[in-house]
Order: structure tokens, then C-alpha cells, then sequence
């Protein structure tokens, strides 16, 4: 039998369980995150090795926790850097 859980609770208020039973449950659906723009990712790069982190360091967090890419975002963030030098 294939079902939600709300029907297999109201299926078994009408019939008595026979046998032995495996539920399975699916995970919960990943939550959908906020799109974070380049722009943002290369300040937040910014912000950390402003705090003393090396840049690849500071590229490889922000595009772990992002999905933003590395090469993409470690250009980016080399080429704002020398814009405000």
C-alpha cells in the first residue's frame, strides 16, 4: 500500500493492522535559500579578508556557503580590490 501518512491514519481506523509494516519517509524538501548576486559574494570576500583571511580562503567560504564559482569570484574579487587601491 502506498500512501501519505494521513492515509494510512485514517485506513488503519478502519481496519485492524495485519502483519508487519516499513514505512518509508521521504527527507524534507531542502529549503530554498536567498540568491545571493556576484556582486554581493565579492563583498562579502572583501569583508573577510578585511578581518585578516586570505583571499583564497575568504573565495573558497563565501563559495562554499553561495554556490557562487571560486575562478568567478576570485577574479571579481581581485579586480574590485584594485579598483579601491
Amino acid at each position: 500500500m502506498r500512501c501519505t501518512l494521513g492515509e494510512a491514519s485514517a485506513y488503519y481506523r478502519e481496519n485492524d493492522p495485519r502483519g508487519e509494516y516499513v514505512l518509508v519517509l521521504a527527507g524534507a524538501e531542502p529549503m530554498a535559500e536567498a540568491e545571493i548576486t556576484p556582486d554581493e559574494g565579492v563583498r562579502q570576500v572583501l569583508a573577510l579578508k578585511a578581518r585578516g583571511i586570505r583571499m583564497k580562503d575568504a573565495v573558497r567560504q563565501v563559495s562554499d556557503a553561495t554556490g557562487l564559482g571560486r575562478n568567478d569570484l576570485y577574479n571579481a574579487a581581485v579586480a574590485a580590490e584594485a579598483e579601491h587601491d
